[in-house]
């Protein structure tokens, strides 16, 4: 894997192909400033995808432990040599709402060529597919989907945590990715508002969504 990456910024190991995530992830790299401090406990995050780490990073110092998702194999070697702090549990595999396994592949979209930073879920495979309900966490504050387009699936593989925790939430939404799947902007609101939440921030593409009672 050390043969297909290079070092950026003299810190970060990164997949020699990519050309466009890295430059993406920096202008868009104020994620966690906008999450954070509608985080009230900070002991267990749920983050997914974990790409390469660059963005998880950001959220590190802040909780006790931290779950992190992400299928594409250059990319979680990435994330393993960049995120190596002992709080941050790593899982080769995508969120959804079933125990399965699918394959990824590696998005086309014009201006963000070879961009390592948009893998999908593409139809049946041999990548794990595991669901937030199942994992039985002991508690949950905050969970971060950045999944291109799976982000409905993973909360519906979440409802029973969402309701019995009630995290912050932060929802990417791309209805063309969405779209892919079958769903839409408007159904993935839906479905987060029914849980009881409510739009507090906007950030890019990112939605963060906290209780009504808060």
């Amino acid at each position: 894997m050390k043969k297909l990456t290079v070092i950026k910024d003299n810190k970060w190991v990164w997949p020699k192909s990519d050309q466009s995530s890295w430059k993406y992830q920096n202008e868009f790299n104020k994620l966690s400033k906008h999450v954070l401090p509608h985080v009230k406990n900070k002991n267990i995050m749920i983050q997914a995808g974990g790409n390469c780490g660059y963005l998880l990073d950001s959220f590190v110092p802040y909780f006790d432990t931290l779950y992190t998702f992400e299928p594409d194999p250059i990319n979680f070697y990435c994330l393993t040599q960049n995120v190596t702090s002992p709080k941050v549990i790593k899982m080769q595999a995508c969120l959804g709402d079933t125990s399965s396994t699918v394959s990824t592949q590696q998005l086309i979209r014009p201006g963000r060529d070879n961009d390592t930073g948009g893998v999908h879920v593409n139809g049946e495979g041999y990548t794990p597919t595991l669901v937030i309900d199942n994992l039985n966490l002991p508690g949950c504050d905050l969970i971060q989907l950045d999944v291109e387009g799976y982000e409905y699936k993973a909360l519906l593989g979440a409802v029973s945590t969402i309701t019995k925790y009630k995290p912050t939430l932060c929802v990417e939404f791309c209805e063309k990715w969405l779209n892919r799947y079958d769903v839409d902007s408007k159904k993935t609101i839906d479905l987060i508002y029914s849980l009881g939440y409510k739009l507090v921030d906007e950030y890019g593409v990112d939605k963060v969504f906290i209780p009504n009672e808060l």
